[in-house]
């Protein structure tokens, strides 16, 4: 077989048949040559060989047979996402494109982080409950796959045969490549991507002692140090010579204002633990915070 095109950069590879009076299927290995754009193929029967008896070649169905690898590099680009749900996601019986040499089949997409954040997948809510999945993240692109997390049955009870990854830690701007592939099956299932964006840094704003009235926590803003809460309102001290400080927010109106107070040393980076208070002041401001 010969594939030609126009430039005159053409390649050959020849096969001998095996046998005689029936069908066989010959498979022509291009792989060798590399990235060849061609505009025509020519089979040659017999070549450069002279034989004076008769012979009758028939040949039919000639196909292009894309490599695991070159459907792999096809596939893990084509489907592009964003957070939300997708449901009834399924995987194309021979389609090929795996990059696990125990299973053939894949389903790709591509999701570009929108910020720098940690990202969460899972397929723990597929209907019917038994449906089985197999799930890997990977980022520098198709040709490269650097791996960055897999599972394989990390659901809770029902769907203890879904696949989960948490807290994927993702950079603003780059490409990750999600692969579902058919180790354990094609059903159709359903699965969800969702995103949180990192902590904006903590503000600090210089203060001395005195009084601040109505400050205010902004709702969002995130920052807090503690895992049970989202957002805090940060200051920071410098002590002018040594001696001791008092924080407190007795005094706030209405006197219903619950406050939480903790202070630090060492800086953002550390965190060094000083003091906190919870509900520390008198009557009748008994959810403001004092430290003294």
């Amino acid at each position: 077989m010969k594939l030609e095109n126009a430039s005159g950069a053409n390649a050959e590879v020849a096969v001998n048949t095996t046998t005689t009076g029936a069908w066989e299927t010959i498979t022509f290995d291009f792989s060798e040559v590399g990235q060849l754009t061609y505009e025509s193929v020519t089979l040659f029967m017999n070549f450069a060989l002279t034989d004076p008896a008769t012979q009758v070649y028939y040949w039919d169905n000639l196909a292009k047979q894309v490599s695991q690898l070159e459907m792999m590099e096809l596939l893990c680009c084509s489907n592009t996402v964003t957070p939300g749900v997708y449901n009834d996601a399924a995987i194309t019986v021979g389609s090929g494109g795996a990059s696990q040499a125990n299973t053939a089949d894949a389903l790709w997409y591509v999701y570009t982080a929108e910020a720098d954040g940690t990202i969460n997948i899972n397929s723990c809510f597929s209907v019917p409950e038994g449906i089985d999945t197999r799930l890997f993240v990977y980022t520098d692109g198709c040709d490269t796959l650097t791996a960055v997390a897999d599972d394989d049955d990390g659901c809770d009870a029902p769907t203890t045969f879904g696949s989960i990854l948490t807290d994927i830690d993702v950079v603003g701007g780059q490409d990750y490549l999600i692969e579902w592939d058919d180790r354990w099956g094609a059903d159709a299932f359903d699965w969800e991507l969702t995103f949180t964006p990192a902590p904006a840094p903590v503000v600090e704003l210089l203060v001395t002692p005195g009084v601040y009235n109505d400050v205010a926590i902004v709702v969002g803003s995130a920052g807090a140090s503690q895992g049970d809460a989202a957002d805090a309102l940060w200051y920071s001290y410098t002590a002018e010579a040594d001696g001791s400080i008092n924080i407190n927010s007795c005094f706030s109106v209405p006197e219903g204002i619950d406050t939480r107070l903790f202070v630090y040393t060492d800086g953002c980076d550390t965190l060094t633990p000083v003091a906190n208070d919870d509900d520390g002041c008198d009557a009748p401001t008994t959810f403001g915070s004092i430290c003294n």
